[in-house]
């Protein structure tokens, strides 16, 4: 949201999809902005697992606790009327400030996984979906996966519309959108 008032004065809340994430942000003001949010979006879960981490060294629950809980914030922020991005971005950070070389290859799956179906919503949600087996099958302990599991929840739940979209084949395509050919969009 500040990317859009500080660059452009608007609320990107306001205009695309209505929503305040890197996506709808690459869509409305265009690559370069969206790469910002989505860099910042990730720094703000990275400085959240990592300070807690920090603070509590041999707790491997805590900075879960600590990624999850920067997700749902950009999901719910308070001083914006719960009304937030869609999670993917802070997940991305926090599952690279957990495991790095993990995180790299969630990441690496998504992306292929987004570039595979041509939809940014199938890449975010096997982001959640591996999060979720992150938790599984590693060190963390059983609160969190049920963290994790509400917190795919929630992300499905936000996704919705693109899900819908998806299928009356409304939504739009990544490579449509970096061609420039989703402009309507566009302020």
């Amino acid at each position: 949201m500040f990317i859009g008032r500080i660059f452009k004065r608007i609320d990107i809340r306001e205009h695309g999809s209505q929503n305040a994430g890197a996506s709808n942000t690459t869509v409305v003001l265009g690559l370069s902005f969206g790469l910002l949010t989505a860099f910042l979006d990730i720094i703000k879960a990275v400085v959240a697992v990592v300070v807690v981490r920090i603070l509590f060294p041999n707790n491997m629950f805590l900075p879960a606790v600590a990624g999850i809980l920067a997700v749902l914030g950009h999901i719910f922020p308070i001083f914006f009327g719960f009304r937030g991005g869609k999670g993917v971005a802070p997940l991305i950070g926090t599952v690279l400030a957990l495991d790095l070389l993990v995180g790299l290859l969630v990441a690496l799956i998504s992306v292929g996984v987004a570039v595979i179906t041509d939809y940014v919503v199938a890449g975010s949600t096997t982001i959640y979906i591996l999060f979720v087996f992150m938790m599984i099958v590693g060190v963390y302990p059983k609160p969190t996966v049920w963290l994790s599991l509400g917190l795919l929840a929630v992300a499905i739940y936000k996704h919705k519309e693109n899900y819908r979209r998806i299928l009356s084949k409304e939504e739009m395509k990544i490579m449509s959108t970096l061609r420039g050919e989703e402009t309507e969009h566009r302020v």
